[in-house]
């Protein structure tokens, strides 16, 4: 496989060209793919770190972490053309390591489809909710425990 290349900007450092693309993928698999009728760009954007992974200069995936007194990861995917290798894994730890180098060893929280809740577990998140639907979506609330990185340090 090619080298992974993790970007990590706010949206000011980030050209025009670098944000379209990052907003047409995230259009085609959150509102095309999903089918979920929805305003995609929001007031988060202006405030979000944005996270692209690249490989072979080509955008294979993406997160965007939110300010906040818990800070959030949201919009994760991997671009259909990736998926199936495993990428989801590396570019959300990408994520939790950019988390941790803006804020500390801090609790981390995600709305998670359903579906991947095993996934985030895998992750050290927890359910910190009952299943709810966003945008006719099961979704579920989970957190990833302050001091995370610490314990993963010594085992």
């Amino acid at each position: 496989m090619s080298e992974l290349c993790f970007r990590s900007h706010w949206l000011r450092d980030l050209s025009a060209i670098a944000f379209h693309e990052i907003v047409s993928l995230r259009e085609a698999v959150f509102v095309v793919e999903q089918a979920c009728v929805y305003q995609e760009t929001d007031a988060q954007d202006l405030v979000a770190r944005h996270v692209s992974l690249r490989i072979d200069d080509a955008l294979a995936g993406y997160l965007r972490i939110v300010p906040g007194d818990i800070p959030a990861i949201g919009r994760v995917l991997i671009a259909p053309a990736f998926r199936g290798r495993g990428l989801g894994t590396d570019l959300m730890q990408a994520g939790l390591r950019e988390t941790q180098r803006l804020y500390g060893d801090v609790a981390v929280r995600i709305s998670a489809q359903a579906h991947l809740r095993a996934f985030y577990e895998g992750l050290g998140f927890t359910v910190a909710s009952d299943v709810y639907l966003e945008d006719g979506i099961p979704h579920c609330a989970m957190q990833r425990a302050a001091g995370h990185f610490s314990r993963s340090v010594q085992t």
